[in-house]
């Protein structure tokens, strides 16, 4: 049975309702890009925008210099320019969220190389770094102003209730490779934290308000004011209202999504040696979603459809506090609730985290960053068929400590980071996730950098006490020699072991220079003991359940290994102090053991292995922006979506001095594509369309 499992999922319907690929595509879509370019820099020529040369002073653009200057704090959770992070990290600023025309946080990371971003239907996404994507990514760390949102129960992000308004974000700090010794277990693969900004940078009202074909409302309202002299906040409220999508034959999906939040947040600085942060949020929604779910009957499938109701919030605190010039600490504290349903059951998870560190200084050439936490997680869950959870109520709890040095050698140009982080969970015990890194700087503008490091991904509460029926094959199929219908049944295993990874990474960046600078890293990762479900024995008969049937058991174990190695490279151009021009290509190459799970070659098919990125941005005028962003994602084997060109297209206008005016064209090369098709999952996708909507913003 084993090697007739890949024939098994080959009959899904899933597989039998994808379409071909278009032909000629590929080409149309080259042909348009280039002519696009072409116009693009004509617009943007010398001497059109010489008349407006005093205007410069105005953008907001940040030069080369600047963001080689800009402060990150995921790398080694202590503020550091950029240029000086040992590791593979890309910052998305203010500037590009703005004039990107992203409407979302996903959408925003399609901008990072080395991060691979598809939607899976109009709500729902799958996003990872460098390799093993599915919707529940589970080698990735998402945090928001240090808050994890990675979901212990199913490992991974519920991406559709990640969202804010985009104005207030700072920035988002993307970290490639692992970040486990410093933030734990989960973070295998990488890191994203999203930062925004204090209340203070955000005074005044704010409405920005978009309308388009695809996102048929997006209205927010934010307020920001004083509490005395010391103390700033915010408050704000957004409501979505965005249409469904096609699905894969072309029919109006039932993946609509109406989604309401409020939230505030309060920053006093009682002097310049404390700071104190308290922010919350609140949702509350409807997303629509289509799935088909084995059953034991015939047709053995049903397919359900409907609007599925999700309910959250969080409120977090922070105090920073700085003991000296050189040594600093800070405490956090956040209560988190989240509950949603879905076709296969409802949840409920409540989640307390305390987290302290502590930077200081030993001697002159060597700084110090420790600190402890701990998290306990509280969840309920109602399964229903042809799922299966046990226990249904269960807490955890996760103890960790770090530890890490950084060490100035050889007159300050070379740079030793040594580190680890010690964490005990429920599931596995104790986990140690040692990293080094070295930094050498070989003069102002040139520096290389390595490192080699550990990390785990514990297993979740669904690989410990899962029993789904993934897929019913009927006694009339040709396929089943048996006169039952045979129950492809996944189980779950409360011996499995923490999937490991040994990173080895080598990066180099040029910076220092006045119109460019070059970013590039690579990578050779190690895995062991990775979780997939192996078929396990004969079918077994079943006649205690009300429709008799066989079920072969696919049991999740530590069985696979494998190797993936690539790189990505960032080049940033500004030009005539007008334009600028960021291109970014990334490579990657998975190779798992296929022998183990017929699934191996759907996971390792799940990630693209060229992607490339041009955003160019240019000012025709003091008051008008115009911006373009082209990407091409090669082909994803795993779910057997082609290749795809996207091109999107943006200009703005600062109508007055508090109003700005934003006309938007994304995925303008095509009416739809498909970007991605998760096997292990019922729920169904759908495409992304060729849409446009105008923005406003008020400043009040």
């Amino acid at each position: 049975m084993l090697e007739r499992f890949p024939e098994i999922l080959s009959r899904s319907r899933i597989l039998a309702r994808f379409p071909t690929c278009i032909s000629g595509f590929a080409s149309r879509g080259r042909r348009c890009l280039t002519t696009l370019w072409i116009v693009f820099l004509v617009m943007c020529s010398p001497g059109i925008l010489s008349a407006d040369a005093d205007v410069v002073g105005d953008l907001a653009w940040l030069s080369i210099d600047e963001l080689m200057d800009v402060e990150v704090t995921s790398v080694a959770k202590k503020s550091q320019k950029l240029i000086q992070a040992n590791a593979a990290i890309y910052v998305v600023n203010q500037d590009q969220i703005r004039r990107s025309g992203a409407v979302s946080i996903p959408e925003l990371l399609r901008l990072v190389p080395g991060v691979q971003v598809a939607r899976f239907d109009a709500n729902k996404w799958a996003i990872t770094i460098r390799g093993f994507n599915r919707r529940f990514a589970n080698k990735l760390l998402v945090m928001i102003d240090g808050r994890p949102v990675y979901d212990t129960s199913f490992a991974g992000v519920f991406w559709e209730v990640q969202d804010m308004l985009l104005e207030d974000i700072d920035r988002i700090e993307v970290v490639r490779g692992p970040g486990a010794t410093l933030w734990g277990a989960n973070a295998v693969n990488g890191v994203i934290n999203i930062i925004t900004k204090s209340a203070r940078d955000t005074q005044g009202l704010l409405l920005p308000i978009r309308t388009g074909s695809e996102a048929h409302f997006i209205g927010a309202s934010r307020y920001g004011g004083r509490l005395g002299d010391q103390a700033n906040y915010r408050v704000y409220a957004k409501y979505i209202d965005h249409a469904a999508a096609l699905d894969l034959n072309g029919a109006t999906g039932s993946d609509a999504w109406r989604v309401f939040r409020a939230g505030l947040r309060a920053d006093w600085f009682r002097s310049d040696l404390d700071r104190f942060v308290v922010r919350g949020d609140l949702y509350d929604g409807e997303v629509g979603q289509s799935a088909i779910l084995a059953a034991l009957e015939p047709p053995y499938s049903k397919e359900k459809k409907g609007d599925l109701p999700i309910f959250g919030g969080h409120v977090l605190a922070r105090w920073e506090h700085v003991i000296s010039a050189k040594s600093d600490a800070a405490v956090q504290v956040y209560y988190d609730h989240t509950a949603r349903d879905e076709f296969l059951g409802s949840q409920k998870r409540n989640t307390f985290d305390i987290d302290t560190q502590h930077r200081f200084a030993l001697g002159r050439r060597q700084e110090v960053v420790w600190g402890v936490g701990y998290r306990y997680s509280h969840d309920k869950k109602k399964p229903m068929f042809p799922l299966e959870i046990t226990p249904k109520s269960k807490g955890e709890d996760l103890f960790s400590a770090f530890l890490q040095s950084d060490w100035a050698l050889a007159q300050d140009r070379l740079r030793l980071t040594l580190g680890t982080k010690v964490e005990r969970n429920d599931y596995t015990g104790f986990e140690l996730q040692p990293n080094g890194r070295l930094m050498w700087a070989l003069n102002a503008s040139h520096s290389v950098w390595a490192s080699a490091a550990q990390a785990t991904r514990t297993p979740s509460r669904i690989e410990n006490g899962i029993r789904l029926v993934q897929q019913v094959i009927s006694p009339d199929d040709p396929q089943n020699p048996a006169p039952l219908p045979i129950a492809f049944t996944v189980l779950g295993d409360r011996s499995v072991e923490s999937e490991q990874l040994l990173a080895l990474e080598l990066g180099y960046r040029l910076g220092g220079r006045e119109s460019f600078s070059l970013d590039v890293a690579t990578f050779y990762n190690i895995y062991r003991d990775l979780l997939v479900p192996v078929l396990s024995g004969q079918p077994e008969f079943n006649v205690l359940s009300a429709s008799p049937h066989l079920a072969m058991p696919a049991v999740i174990d530590n069985a696979m290994e494998g190797v993936t190695y690539g790189f990505e490279v960032v080049y940033d151009l500004h030009l005539y102090k007008r334009w600028s021009l960021q291109t970014s290509y990334s490579y990657l190459h998975v190779n798992l053991d296929e022998d183990v799970s017929p699934l191996a070659a759907v996971e390792q098919g799940n990630s693209p292995v060229h992607q490339w990125s041009l955003f160019a941005n240019a000012m025709l005028s003091r008051d008008v922006e115009f911006d373009m962003w082209g990407r091409y994602v090669s082909r994803l084997d795993g779910g057997g979506v082609p290749a795809y060109f996207t091109l999107d297209m943006r200009l703005g206008w600062q109508l007055a001095e508090r109003v700005e005016l934003a006309i938007v064209g994304q995925n303008l090369l095509e009416a739809e594509h498909a970007e991605f098709i998760d096997l292990s999952f019922a729920t169904q996708p759908t495409q992304v369309q060729r849409s446009a909507y105008i923005k406003v913003n008020l400043r009040l």
